[in-house]
């Protein structure tokens, strides 16, 4: 353990001592600064429930009930499950932009090291916590539980997306054929039933025409123009190729991804039960689920993004840079610029632009914005940047308010103010109703 004299900190002196952690999997560097003493140490601690418990411990005994000030380089994690359990520790997330920018402010040679890093983590906490977002505050666990499970779902939506993409390439070297009989879509139940059962051309050819048809009637599919135009193909086609090694090949590649998309199938369905019966008994849960387009997808990542406690954000503003809808502006002698936020999480940045996206078709406001912006030249991902920060506003409102969005309320705000959307609503639906 090494102690050293620091100079006064320059922060809030309601505070007992300063802790910085720079974590690690297998250990974590401490630096501790006694705020009476003004004196540093630095820790090497193991990355055990144990030895984090023996921490806290020596913190409550040195410095009694607190409160402590505690930064870390990251927001959740298997650290911040256990620290956010103690109520005398206020946790300030460190972003790894800023640790890595006021690294190589000071240290343009590039040196790194995990003691240093957790020195630097200190020195922010204690000379710049102004530029520090306020102590992390964990949401309600209903809420935490909902933005778990909705991420999660996404990582497995994209996983069936990805396994299906390998597919469709590996069926396009040897068996084509099943790409149109099942209409170009590969993740769904009766792709990987009918794919498993006849991974082949030879082998779906030796089918009896009654088996294909009672197969598609099992699956809830009775449309007897899709199944006839099936068992047609069927008739028609003609091998891509007779090589041995290739349909060897493909076949083995393709029942592989076929039952890992059949494992991942339930389990998302699993997932969507969950995330619904949470949805539905959180008392949040009117506000998103009145967005138009928002469904049941949507919605709940909405409501885990925003959270419950109302004094998070303080201003629209504050909600619209958290979820990087607003734009940064940049300007440097004559010129200025604006480009998209960069600082955002990516999943919360995700649900509000696929919002936009899905609600072009639902609300009639957002159709007609988007009319206008294309007519200005935006491309699609500024449009739903735009939309986006819109939605971001509205959200805001309803949030604070505790209040179900209501469109007639809306427009009615955007005839009063004279807005331009307005002006192509009218415009686009005095078009729609002309004969």
């Amino acid at each position: 353990m090494k102690e050293e004299p620091v100079q006064d900190p320059d922060t809030q002196s309601h505070y007992a001592a300063y802790v910085a952690f720079d974590w690690a999997d297998q250990k974590h560097d401490v630096h501790i600064l006694d705020a009476r003493s003004r004196r540093r140490e630095h820790l090497e601690i193991e990355h055990s429930p144990e030895a984090l418990t023996d921490f806290v411990n020596l913190l409550r005994g040195r410095f009694g009930p607190g409160p402590i000030a505690l930064a870390v380089e990251l927001k959740r994690g298997p650290l911040i499950n256990f620290l956010c359990a103690f109520e005398f520790i206020d946790i300030y997330p460190v972003k790894t932009t800023t640790l890595s920018h006021y690294r190589k402010a000071f240290y343009p040679s590039g040196a790194k090291s995990d003691p240093l890093d957790c020195a630097l983590i200190l020195e922010i906490l204690v000379k710049h916590p102004d530029r520090l977002e306020s102590p992390w505050e964990p949401d309600t666990p209903e809420t935490r539980l909902l933005g778990e499970l909705a991420e999660a779902r996404r990582g497995f939506v994209d996983g069936l997306t990805a396994l299906s993409q390998k597919l469709r390439a590996c069926l396009k070297g040897y068996y084509p054929l099943a790409i149109d009989i099942l209409g170009g879509t590969l993740d769904n139940r009766l792709a990987c039933d009918l794919l498993l059962r006849w991974p082949t051309l030879e082998e779906l050819q030796k089918a009896r025409g009654s088996t294909l048809r009672n197969f598609f009637h099992r699956h809830n599919c009775r449309s007897e123009k899709r199944i006839a135009e099936a068992l047609q193909l069927r008739r028609e086609a003609l091998p891509l190729t007779s090589d041995p090694a290739i349909i060897a090949g493909g076949r083995l590649r393709a029942v592989t991804l076929l039952k890992q998309m059949r494992t991942l199938l339930p389990a998302i369905q699993e997932y969507d039960a969950r995330i619904a019966e949470l949805f539905d008994a959180h008392p949040d849960a009117f506000i998103f689920a009145s967005l138009p387009g928002a469904g049941e997808v949507i919605a709940p990542r909405l409501l885990a993004a925003v959270g419950t406690r109302r004094g998070r954000f303080a201003h629209r503003d504050n909600l619209c840079q958290y979820n990087g809808c607003a734009p940064v502006s940049e300007s440097s002698g004559k010129q200025a610029w604006i480009h998209w936020r960069w600082a955002a999480p990516v999943f919360v940045r995700q649900s509000f632009v696929e919002l936009a996206r899905w609600s072009i078709g639902h609300c009639r406001w957002v159709r007609a914005y988007n009319e206008l912006l294309r007519e200005r030249g935006d491309g699609f991902q500024t449009r739903l940047r735009k939309i986006g920060f819109k939605w971001s506003r509205v959200i805001f409102r309803c949030w604070k308010d505790r209040t179900a969005y209501d469109e007639s309320r809306y427009l009615e705000r955007l005839q009063a103010t004279g807005s331009p959307i307005w002006s192509k609503l009218q415009q686009l639906e005095a078009v729609a109703t002309t004969p």
